[in-house]
């Protein structure tokens, strides 16, 4: 028996995986495709699972997207395991209702509806069931719990058959019915006759005119919505303290002057106030000094340095001259030149992990979503940018998500602009060596600066 492990990105299906078949699994590529493929094997049982790539529908534009379908379609596993993130639901379900239209079983993993309890929000797993006609577990992937009843399920086949319940509007299963009659010649299945009446690009040359006049008397399709409504219910609840800040923070006019805000404090204190004090004092042990540099201004600060020491301790000892002036001018001093600045680095970088680690960068992003859309790049060119802060390489790499190849090509050219990890600190030390004081300025001048560029390029290109 072979079983296909299939959901949206970041719904749990890697953590889900590795709790069903263990260490026990294959890792390769699929045939033709860079992409890893994982095989294992079920828990306690000989049923083989296959984890496919994280996809958000059958309807394939990326080469994730062909492999998941290309495997659910034509392999026709005996059973798919679709997990669905519960607190993202009507996303998650617009995949399940395309996986149902398949010959294959379908079992669903309700995740982290934990997390939905804690938001007042409760879905009524019986209701689910019965609109979708097929069997429903919860689970929580994170805490392990449900997990055993899943290998259960599965291990007795104790999984409704799939009999491509209706969820259409009625008028809409008509003219499935009709694709399907017009093009009997090409024995159409019905996950072939939505596929169709989706547009789906694979299917364009079946598309004539009668088709075309069957499509656009539709405007409905899945009704996510109404599966949704029937299904889920919402408690009131008092807002968080999360909910109020996300209130402020992205807010439609204050989201963009707070962002700017927040990153100009990160640099002012980075690499200004506290960098600045770091760097002017870790340069003192490595050189000595009699004052240090704060804020523009000179503060005493009398030490003898370890160049100086170790100088004075080579010519005391009978060296000569010039190994003293090697070990402090050349050695001590040069490696101390670098290092001063080691601090300034480590405390931007703990700033920006706290952004992070918050939350806060993944909730600016969505809200610059919209923005980008003006400039012709894609919602999904946001996705580089961000992981262009880290490194450019992977961020170029992850362009590959972007679905119109001219702002596929637009996000690799515009996303080597943003300054990454390795950029930002010779920046940084440039701005603290040539500005001193005003160095923080510079820097967070500089990150604006390269965002400025994206744009005028985007509306150049």
């Amino acid at each position: 028996m072979k079983c296909a492990l299939v959901g949206n990105q970041n719904s749990g299906k890697t953590t889900l995986f590795n709790l069903l078949t263990g260490s026990n699994q294959k890792i390769g590529n699929w045939a033709g495709v860079t992409i890893e493929r994982k095989e294992g094997i079920i828990k306690g049982t000989d049923i083989t699972l296959v984890d496919l790539p994280g996809i958000y529908s059958l309807s394939p534009y990326t080469s994730e997207e062909e492999v998941s379908r290309k495997f659910v379609k034509d392999e026709k596993p005996d059973l798919i395991i679709n997990i669905i993130d519960a607190t993202s639901i009507e996303r998650s379900l617009y995949l399940t209702t395309q996986l149902l239209e398949l010959d294959s079983k379908v079992i669903i993993a309700l995740n982290m509806e934990d997390i939905l309890e804690k938001k007042g929000v409760k879905i009524d797993i019986v209701k689910l069931s019965k609109l979708l006609n097929t069997t429903i577990v919860s689970i929580s992937a994170l805490k392990k719990t449900g997990i055993e009843n899943l290998i259960d399920h599965i291990k007795e086949n104790d999984v409704l058959p799939n009999e491509h319940n209706k969820i259409f509007e009625s008028s809409i299963e008509q003219d499935i019915e009709k694709i399907i009659e017009h093009h009997k010649d090409h024995n159409l299945s019905r996950f072939d006759a939505v596929k169709i009446f989706e547009r789906d690009r694979l299917y364009k040359v079946l598309i004539d005119d009668e088709i075309e006049k069957i499509i656009k008397s539709q405007e409905d399709k899945y009704q996510t919505e109404k599966i949704r409504d029937e299904s889920i219910t919402f408690e009131k609840r008092e807002k968080n303290i999360t909910d109020k800040i996300d209130k402020i923070v992205l807010n439609k006019w204050l989201a963009l002057p707070i962002f700017a805000l927040i990153m100009a404090l990160v640099y002012f204190f980075s690499v200004g106030v506290i960098g600045g004090l770091t760097t002017s004092f870790i340069d003192a042990l490595f050189n000595g000094s009699e004052t240090i540099e704060l804020m523009g201004n000179e503060v005493p600060f009398v030490i003898k340095g370890l160049g100086p020491l170790l100088g004075d301790l080579i010519l005391e000892s009978g060296g000569h001259t010039w190994a003293a002036s090697l070990v402090q001018d050349g050695v001590i001093n040069g490696v101390g030149a670098v290092v001063s600045f080691l601090p300034q680095l480590i405390i931007l970088f703990f700033f920006l992990s706290i952004l992070e680690t918050s939350g806060y960068m993944a909730r600016i992003a969505f809200f610059l979503d919209r923005i980008f859309k003006r400039f012709g790049l894609s919602g999904k060119s946001l996705i580089p940018f961000i992981i262009g802060a880290g490194c450019s390489v992977p961020a170029i790499m992850a362009s590959r998500t972007v679905e119109d190849e001219k702002e596929k090509k637009m996000t690799i050219i515009l996303t080597p602009f943003i300054p990454c990890a390795s950029k930002l600190p010779i920046i940084a030390l440039f701005a603290s060596f040539f500005f001193s004081s005003y160095a923080w300025l510079v820097t967070f001048s500089l990150y604006v600066f390269a965002i400025a560029i994206i744009i005028l390029s985007a509306l150049v290109m």
